[in-house]
């Protein structure tokens, strides 16, 4: 009884339910219906005097105008720093945009514009000395050497220790952008990298987890691949199940 004076009470059992069922004992049953899919048992007799209701699985439609990722797309998900500034790779992939957390306003953050292709960072994009512009002196190249092609970037993130880190296999390694005291970004390389990274993802202690053709690699808290044994594969090393002890820093 509550304060109002209103009885309840309580159907906790199969007897209970079937007696209160239109029909002979032997026909009584709990119906549903969805309107679409028929009628069919709602609760059936587990036992012990106990009531067991069908499960029914909900059906999470989209909404529309919702546009499925294509798998190119992945990885370009925004992060954001310990400012509020929020960080994301342009449509093409070719920069990093940055919302700034003070007048919300979207720009360019790497490459800078105005500034020569791959500067500072001379490993990245097939960037070398031969693609330097020459020292004055007699010895000139005949041809001057073309500028590398854009650099295609694969994800980013945003560490605890506040570097923005790029991956780009197309450069075949990390950019290390130190958000507190700024300027290009620092070149690691990552031999071996097979394919395109697909995620990175931030870890307390300061690492990286990457999602790579499927797989889940550690990368350790100094930001730099763990390299494999001379006849293995160089690449990092996996990150072991749970319970199967620490994983590699």
């Amino acid at each position: 009884m509550d304060a109002n004076g209103t009885r309840y009470h309580a159907l906790l059992t199969w007897s209970d339910w079937e007696a209160r069922l239109p029909g002979s004992p032997g026909e009584r049953a709990l119906e549903w219906s969805d309107g679409s899919s028929g009628s069919g048992p709602l609760a059936t007799d587990c036992g012990a005097g106990g009531l067991a209701l069908k499960a029914l699985l909900y059906e999470f439609k989209p909404r529309t105008g919702n546009v499925v990722t294509a798998p190119e797309q992945s990885g370009r998900g925004g992060v954001f720093d310990a400012a509020g500034n929020l960080y994301s790779l342009s449509d093409d992939r070719l920069a990093i945009r940055v919302r700034s957390a003070g007048s919300g306003a979207m720009s360019d953050f790497w490459p800078v514009s105005g500034a020569p292709p791959g500067d500072g960072i001379a490993a990245v994009a097939g960037w070398s000395e031969g693609h330097r512009a020459p020292k004055p002196g007699a010895f000139q190249p005949v041809h001057p050497a073309s500028a590398p092609a854009p650099l295609r970037l694969d994800a980013l993130t945003v560490t605890p220790g506040h570097y923005l880190v790029v991956a780009a296999a197309a450069a075949g390694g990390l950019l290390i952008f130190d958000l507190h005291g700024a300027g290009p970004p620092l070149y690691q390389a990552w031999p071996g990298l097979p394919a395109p990274v697909e995620s990175l993802t931030a870890l307390p202690d300061g690492g990286l987890g990457a999602l790579v053709a499927g797989w889940l690699w550690r990368i350790g808290a100094d930001l730099k691949p763990r390299i494999g044994a001379p006849n293995g594969p160089a690449f990092p090393a996996e990150v072991p199940a749970a319970g199967a002890g620490g994983a590699p820093g």
